[in-house]
């Protein structure tokens, strides 16, 4: 099978089965969010669709070039979410860029909701916002992300603020050299403010880059 054959068969098999279902989040001319099916999606990647938002005319058009063994390889390692539970991850970089792209072809394969939000650095207000259940970046960005978690976390009631800011969180994957101890540094970090969290902090796998 193609890599674009099977691109499209998993888009055919969510609009076939979640027809309706919000797939793509994405912030409007007016600044607010907004969002196309599974079934809009398929649609705008036919000829003589209504143009879309350059990133996320980019992010549509890259679908047809996904991996399908890099997919089901990230999809293995992430593992499923809970029962009754959607997966939310943060586009926050062009889908040229390989760890990008390699979650994008995760998204699709798997299912999850993705909310495309261009940025020069790790969205912090928008993670704050939409609670994704896994983020990625340089181990700088997730670093002053967990900066401003701190400073913001309350020195009453803690733990119902963890769990509303960090509670659907279940992988935060560091990007960076491999042997970095960046991650290991970040990890400890992150169970010092979330001591209850249960969200595994690790490398990004080199693996999927290849």
């Amino acid at each position: 099978m193609s890599e674009a054959i099977a691109a499209d068969s998993a888009l055919t098999r969510w609009d076939r089965e979640r027809a309706e279902e919000p797939f793509l989040f994405y912030r409007g001319p007016r600044g607010h969010m907004e969002w196309l099916s599974y079934e809009a999606a398929a649609k705008a990647r036919s000829a003589g669709a209504p143009a879309l938002p350059a990133d996320l005319g980019e992010l549509i058009g890259t679908i047809s070039s996904v991996r399908p063994a890099t997919a089901s390889w990230l999809s293995r390692e992430i593992g499923p979410p809970p029962p009754g539970r959607r997966d939310l991850w943060i586009s926050w970089r062009s889908t040229r860029q390989g760890e990008e792209r390699a979650l994008l072809e995760w998204a699709v394969a798997s299912g999850a909701a993705i909310l495309v939000e261009r940025s020069a650095c790790f969205p912090a207000d928008l993670a704050g916002w939409a609670r994704p259940t896994l983020v990625n970046g340089p181990a700088d960005d997730l670093g002053r992300w967990l900066d401003r978690l701190e400073a913001e976390n309350p020195r009453w009631h803690r733990s119902s603020w963890q769990r509303r800011r960090l509670g659907r969180l279940r992988r935060m994957l560091i990007e960076g050299p491999p042997g970095s101890s960046a991650a290991a540094r970040l990890e400890a970090r992150f169970r010092g403010l979330s001591p209850e969290s249960v969200a595994i902090v690790s490398p990004f796998p080199v693996e999927a880059l290849v």
